[in-house]
C-alpha cells in the first residue's frame, strides 16, 4: 500500500483497482473521485458473484451523478441487469457475438461417470490427450490435491488458486504458456482473464458452482480461430447443476454436445472381454455336461420287497441266514425236496 500511496499523490488520471483496495483509499483520504468523469466496472458479474455488491455502491456514491458508466459483463444475469437500471441512465446495450454461444472449432463433450471413477478417468485422458490441458477443479484444497495425486501417477502437472501470491500466480502462467509444463490444474479463478492461446483442452473434473462460469471455462479454448477441446465430467450429484448450464444454451448448441458415455461402456466392455469370454466357456461347458448326464441311461434301484412276507411263506425262520445269500426260490425248492 506504500508503493500505492505514493502514486496517488502525483495524482493519476487513469485508477484502476478492486473495490476493497479503493475503498481503504477512500476510507484514508488517499483518493478522491470528485472529478471522475468515467466509471468502468468490469466483470460485473464475478463481482457481484463475489459479493462486492455493497462496496461498489459504496464507490459510487464518492463518484459524481454526471458521469458516463461502462459495464463489461461475458454473461448478463438477473442481477446485472438490476445493477445496471440502478446506476446507468437510458443505457444502451451492446453485444459482440451471440451470447453464449460455443464457437464452430470447439468440440465439446460430457461423459456421466460414477465419482470413483472419475480419477482414473482423468489419469486415461491426460495420458491419451496432447498438447496443453487445463482441468477445472471445485475447491483450493481439491486443486492441490489433485496436483500431488498426478506426480504419483507420473504426470506433470501444476496447481493454482486464489490462495497463491499474486508473484507466484504470474509466473505459473508464464510457465504454462512457455510449454514448461502441459497440464494446469486450476479453480474457477482461472477461467476469466487467462490469455492462453494455445490451450487445446479443457477438462471439467468439477462443474462450477455458478453456471455463467461453464461459458467462461470453455472460453478458454479455441481461441483466436485456433481449434479445442472441451470434456465435462458428469455425476449423478451434478444433475441439478448441469440442467441449469443447460438452461443457459440455446437448442442449438446443446446439440453441439456429444454424450460420449456409451462409447465409455463399450470401452470398458471390451477391456472385460477376456473374462466374458471365460465366463461363457464355463457356461456352455456346464450345459454340455448337464446334457451327457441325461443322455447316459440311469439304473433305478429295485423296488424294494418286503423280504420278511416272503420268508413267512416260504416258512424260513430268522435264525436261517441262507436267504441273505442265496436265491430264495431256491432255497424253497431244498427246503420241499427235504
Amino acid at each position: 500500500i506504500n508503493t500505492q500511496l505514493s502514486a496517488l499523490k502525483r495524482s493519476p488520471r487513469i485508477i484502476i483497482g478492486t473495490p476493497g483496495r479503493i475503498n481503504d483509499h477512500l476510507n484514508r483520504k488517499s483518493l478522491s473521485l470528485k472529478n471522475t468523469k468515467i466509471l468502468v466496472l468490469d466483470e460485473t458479474d464475478r463481482m457481484l458473484d463475489m459479493g462486492f455488491g455493497v462496496q461498489i455502491a459504496e464507490i459510487v456514491n464518492h463518484i459524481p451523478s454526471d458521469r458516463q458508466t461502462l459495464m463489461f459483463s461475458a454473461t448478463i444475469p438477473p442481477d446485472i441487469s438490476k445493477l445496471a437500471d440502478k446506476y446507468l441512465i437510458s443505457p444502451k446495450r451492446i453485444s459482440v457475438g451471440v451470447e453464449n454461444e460455443i464457437p464452430e472449432n470447439l468440440k465439446q463433450e460430457i461423459l456421466k461417470i460414477k465419482p470413483s471413477d472419475k480419477y482414473s478417468q482423468l489419469v486415461n485422458e491426460l495420458k491419451s490427450r496432447k498438447g496443453s490441458v487445463l482441468v477445472f477443479m471445485k475447491t483450493k484444497y481439491a486443486c492441490d490435491r489433485m496436483a500431488k495425486k498426478l506426480s504419483f501417477d507420473d504426470i506433470k502437472s501444476v496447481g493454482i488458486h486464489g490462495d497463491l501470491k499474486q508473484n507466484k500466480r504470474n509466473r505459473i502462467i508464464s510457465d504454462f504458456r512457455n510449454n514448461k509444463f502441459l497440464i494446469l490444474i486450476a479453480t474457477d479463478i482461472v477461467c476469466r482473464g487467462l490469455d492462453v492461446p494455445q490451450i487445446e483442452h479443457v477438462i471439467n473434473f468439477d462443474l462450477p458452482q455458478v453456471p455463467e462460469d461453464f461459458i467462461h471455462r470453455i472460453g478458454r479454448t479455441a481461441r483466436a480461430g485456433l481449434s479445442g477441446n472441451v470434456l465435462s465430467f458428469v455425476t449423478t450429484n451434478d444433475h441439478l447443476k448441469w440442467r441449469a448450464i443447460q438452461k443457459l444454451l440455446s437448442p442449438k448448441e446443446k446439440s453441439k454436445i456429444l454424450d460420449i458415455s456409451t462409447n465409455n461402456l463399450k470401452n470398458e466392455e471390451k477391456k472385460l472381454e477376456p473374462r466374458n469370454k471365460r465366463i461363457t466357456r464355463r457356461k456352455s461347458l456346464k450345459k454340455k455336461y448337464n446334457k451327457n448326464i441325461q443322455k447316459k441311461k440311469i439304473y433305478e434301484k429295485p423296488k424294494s420287497t418286503n423280504i420278511k412276507a416272503k420268508k413267512r411263506k416260504l416258512g424260513l425262520s430268522k435264525v436261517d441266514n441262507r436267504a441273505k445269500f442265496l436265491d430264495e426260490k431256491l432255497v424253497y425248492k431244498i427246503i420241499n425236496e427235504k
